[in-house]
């Protein structure tokens, strides 16, 4: 019963946007408003900016060429600057895979001796075992 009342809702939903969008279609036919709203502005356009008035007013400026070699020396101090900052970049990466190297053979140092010592308390261990398993053996006999 619920669904057949939710299809019936749905259904008046979408009916009554269809309508609406009909409806506003119907008003704006009625109006004929469309033609305001693309109305041509390049008359405008044209009374603004002749072509006689951008060409007789621009100008071109010359650069010297003092400009020019400051730009050129500017642009080697610039690669300069790129080139020794890559150096360092360059150095500090060598410096931190150098520490992270010597990093990684401390710990494996010091994995290796306490495996070591592991291994010889383990050792130990079952050599005590074994020692008084023995002991019990011959006590039993």
């Amino acid at each position: 019963m619920a669904k057949r009342h939710g299809k019936l809702i749905c259904a008046a939903i979408i009916g009554a946007a269809v309508g609406c969008g009909l409806a506003y279609l119907n008003k704006c036919k009625k109006e004929e408003s469309w033609d305001d709203d693309f109305d041509d502005f390049q008359d405008e356009l044209d009374d603004d900016f002749d072509e006689e008035e951008v060409t007789a007013s621009r100008e071109y400026v010359t650069i010297p060429k003092e400009a020019a070699e400051t730009v050129k020396d500017a642009a080697k101090n610039v690669k300069n600057a790129a080139v020794d900052a890559a150096k360092d970049i360059t150095d500090a990466a060598a410096d931190a895979v150098e520490n992270a190297k010597d990093t990684l053979e401390d710990t494996a140092e010091d994995i290796k001796d306490g495996a070591k010592d592991a291994a010889q308390a383990v050792a130990d261990a079952v050599s005590e075992t074994v020692d008084r398993v023995k002991e019990n053996v011959n006590k039993n006999k």
